[in-house]
């Protein structure tokens, strides 16, 4: 099976050459062995450019998953990679949903008809025992 760096055809970047672009003219940062060039998106960030530059040039997995991030902006990120960290190659993830998330929100969906089937139940038979005393 391809690894993520192959399947998107990134190439590898060693620390040493992200640490140089570390500026909010020059923005790269790796979050989980993903390296993405942030620069164009710095206006945009929601939580203003100084958060992210404050990160810029290493790796900010830890930053960027104790904010919080939302799916959309997990998925947005995919734009903004420019390769892979070098010592990720086999295992770089990106800014991907986490698989145990995705399962949560799945499982979640399903849970709530399935956790109203016993209050149907009860309101059906309520029902039926009013009409059919009446």
């Amino acid at each position: 099976m391809a690894t993520y760096a192959e399947q998107k055809k990134l190439r590898v970047i060693t620390m040493d050459e992200m640490a140089k672009h570390n500026t909010e003219e020059d923005c790269w940062m790796a979050i989980h062995g993903v390296v993405y060039d942030l620069t164009k998106f710095l206006p945009d960030h929601p939580g203003g450019p100084e958060i992210v530059v404050g990160s810029a040039g290493k790796d900010a997995t830890d930053e960027f998953e104790e904010i919080g991030h939302s799916d959309n902006s997990r998925v947005m990120a995919e734009e903004y990679e420019i390769g892979v960290l070098e010592g990720w190659e086999e295992k770089a993830t990106g800014c991907v949903i986490p698989k145990e998330k995705q399962g949560q929100s799945s499982k979640q969906k399903g849970s709530g008809l399935a956790g109203m089937l016993p209050l149907i139940a009860v309101a059906a038979a309520s029902a039926v025992a009013y009409y059919t005393l009446k």
